[in-house]
């Protein structure tokens, strides 16, 4: 520990602490929420999206749908199955239903 003026600098921790004794504060990343999706899905509008031959987004949507789609991803299913064969067929309709909750997907009865 180093003194320098009226901060302290714990360099095992790199938490920074000045002399009101207030407690050291940790930055770290939030979780995202995508709230911009939100709104819309309350309001109870759709987000139209478009995919290519290939079944990949694309356009104005494009990226936005693959960070709900990994968002669905991460939020629902174990972080202890090791991949998508292993996760439940339940789980993975309920990350459909949430999907076409907030998207318009165009020929969906054939995914």
């Amino acid at each position: 520990m180093k003194e320098f003026g009226r901060t302290i600098l714990f360099l095992n921790d790199l938490r920074l602490m000045d002399d009101t004794n207030s407690a050291p504060t940790k930055k770290g990343r939030a979780p995202t929420r995508l709230p911009a999706l939100t709104t819309p899905r309350l309001n109870g509008q759709k987000v139209a999206i478009e995919f290519d031959s290939s079944w990949d987004a694309i356009g104005r949507e494009a990226r936005r749908f693959n960070s709900y789609v990994g968002l669905q991803g991460r939020s629902k299913v174990l972080i202890l199955i090791e991949d998508w064969d292993h996760v439940p067929q339940d789980t993975k309709n309920y990350i459909w239903e949430c999907i076409m909750l907030t998207y318009d997907v165009p020929n969906n009865a054939i995914l």
